[in-house]
């Protein structure tokens, strides 16, 4: 049927595809409009239908590129944008923004938190900064739909910036505090080890990091450039 369809309109110079992904488009813009201001009293259910949303538009422009967009209505109206952002960061899946980042925290005092899980010719992997690297990623996988670039950067300012920041405070504390242990004290010579081993898993993570937020600030760039 769909072949008989395109067959006749392009006899008739029609885009029998386009045509199609735009009608629906219309009709489910149409109902979005109408259906998103009843539910910002219901802020998950609301989330829910943002991302369904997005996953609309996704399965569109697979099916005909180019295609206009239903999220359009989510970038006009900052206010459906907001509760998105604001409901990531209440809901569970992201524990580290919730009580003073408790769960940043709890990884980095955790007993093998700054120990080696792995190491490649361009950096020494550390058990916490990959578990917060594996909760960024995860968090981009979120917005990695929306299209307005002024949007994705409100998302990562918001939900991951901050993740950020913190994990790079926790490191400068703990190397601010190893410094001050080296004083022109006795100490033994196994202690002076251990400190400087400590020194040395902190520079690791850092190192790590800055490695991954250039390889990822880079993929998201091109990802951005291919897509749209």
């Amino acid at each position: 049927m769909k072949g008989r369809i395109q067959s006749i309109a392009q006899n008739y110079d029609i885009d029998a595809l386009g045509c199609f992904a735009n009608g629906l488009i219309a009709a489910a813009s149409t109902k979005l409009d109408h259906d998103l201001p009843l539910m910002l009293e219901y802020p998950d259910i609301c989330v829910h239908t943002i991302h369904q949303s997005l996953k609309f538009d996704e399965e569109i422009r697979e099916i005909c590129a180019g295609a206009k967009s239903i999220s359009q209505i989510l970038y006009n109206d900052s206010v459906y944008f907001d509760i998105w952002i604001q409901n990531e960061l209440n809901c569970n899946f992201y524990l580290f923004m919730l009580d003073g980042m408790n769960k940043l925290e709890s990884i980095t005092s955790e007993k093998d938190a700054w120990t080696i899980l792995d190491q490649t010719s361009d950096y020494i992997s550390i058990s916490s900064c990959s578990s917060i690297i594996e909760v960024i990623e995860l968090i981009t996988d979120e917005y990695s739909g929306i299209q307005d670039i002024t949007k994705r950067k409100q998302f990562f300012n918001e939900t991951q910036l901050s993740i950020l920041e913190a994990y790079l405070d926790i490191i400068k504390t703990k190397i601010a505090d190893l410094m001050n242990e080296f004083r022109p004290v006795p100490i033994i010579f196994e202690d002076t080890c251990r400190r400087i081993t400590e020194f040395c898993l902190y520079l690791c993570a850092l190192e790590q990091m800055c490695i991954w937020i250039r390889l990822w600030s880079g993929d998201m760039v091109r990802i951005f450039q291919i897509e749209y």
